[in-house]
C-alpha cells in the first residue's frame, strides 16, 4: 500500500478502464500535459468546449515538440479533444524530426501563427553538447527548445518546457517566452498554484479516462521479479511511444 493525499489521486472507472490502462494515466506524464496546455498556456479545455466556437478553436495552433513522448502523446490527445489545431513531429500536420529545416517548414505551414507550444524534450544545446547525436534531441545538436521557438510566430508566443531551459543571447527570438513546469509541486499542499489545480484535475479524470486510453502498452512478463530487466530495456532507449506495464 502507498499513502497518498486523496485530493491528488482519482478513482478508476473499472468497468471502462483497466488497471493497466490507468497506470500510465495516473503517472506524471498525463497531468503534466494537462497542466501545460490548460493552465500554463491557458488554452481552452475539453470541458469548456461550449464557451468558444469550434472555428475559433481550430484557428488556435499548438506546437507539440516530440509527439512520441508520453507527455507528447497525451498532449496531442487532449488538444485534439479540445478542438485545437495540433502541429507535431503526428496530429493535424506531421513533420520529420530528422529534417533540419523542420522549424522553417512548420512556420511556413502555419503562416507564422503558432503562439503556443509544449516542448516535451526541453533540452538546450549547452546541456546536451557532450552527448552523441543519437542521444540528443532526436539528432538536433542545437537543442529542442530553440528549434520550437524558430517555428513560432514573429509576434511572440509562449513555450512550456518540462525542464528549466537556460536563456542566453543565442536563444531566438527574444519575443518568445519560456516557462518551465514541474508537476511534482502539486504534491505539496502549501503550493498555491499546482495543488489547487491538481485537485480539480483529478475530479475530472474518471470521466476523461475512458476517452483517453491512447497509450500503447507493452506487457512485460515475469511479474515484479522481471522489473530489473524491464528497467534495463528502458535504459537502453528501446521504449518509444509506449509504456511498459508489469503485473504482480
Amino acid at each position: 500500500f502507498v499513502k497518498a493525499d486523496p485530493k491528488t489521486v482519482w478513482t478508476i472507472p473499472k468497468a471502462e478502464v483497466s488497471y493497466e490502462d490507468a497506470a500510465p494515466m495516473g503517472g506524471i506524464a498525463f497531468s503534466t500535459a494537462a497542466y501545460a496546455l490548460f493552465h500554463a498556456l491557458k488554452l481552452p479545455s475539453p470541458w469548456e468546449t461550449s464557451s468558444q466556437p469550434t472555428t475559433a478553436r481550430l484557428q488556435t495552433f499548438v506546437l507539440i515538440w516530440a509527439g512520441s513522448t508520453s507527455v507528447g502523446l497525451y498532449a496531442i490527445a487532449l488538444a485534439k479533444m479540445s478542438g485545437l489545431t495540433v502541429v507535431t513531429l503526428g496530429a493535424d500536420e506531421v513533420f520529420d524530426y530528422k529534417d533540419p529545416d523542420t522549424p522553417k517548414k512548420i512556420k511556413e505551414w502555419s503562416n507564422g501563427q503558432i503562439r503556443h507550444a509544449l516542448d516535451s524534450i526541453s533540452e538546450n544545446g549547452e546541456n546536451i553538447s557532450h552527448r552523441t547525436p543519437s542521444e540528443t534531441d532526436f539528432g538536433f545538436p542545437q537543442g529542442s527548445t530553440k528549434l520550437v521557438a524558430e517555428g513560432m510566430s514573429d509576434d511572440g508566443g509562449k513555450i512550456i518546457t518540462i525542464l528549466q531551459v537556460k536563456r542566453d543571447e543565442s536563444f531566438p527570438p527574444s519575443k518568445i517566452e519560456t516557462k518551465g513546469i514541474l508537476i511534482y509541486k502539486a504534491l505539496h499542499k502549501n503550493n498555491p498554484d499546482y495543488y489547487p489545480w491538481m485537485n480539480e484535475w483529478q475530479k475530472r479524470m474518471p470521466s476523461l479516462a475512458p476517452k483517453l486510453k491512447i497509450m500503447p502498452l507493452k506487457q512485460w512478463p515475469g511479474g515484479l521479479k522481471s522489473l530489473p530487466d524491464a528497467l534495463l530495456y528502458h535504459k537502453a532507449g528501446k521504449v518509444s511511444a509506449e509504456k511498459i506495464t508489469v503485473k504482480y
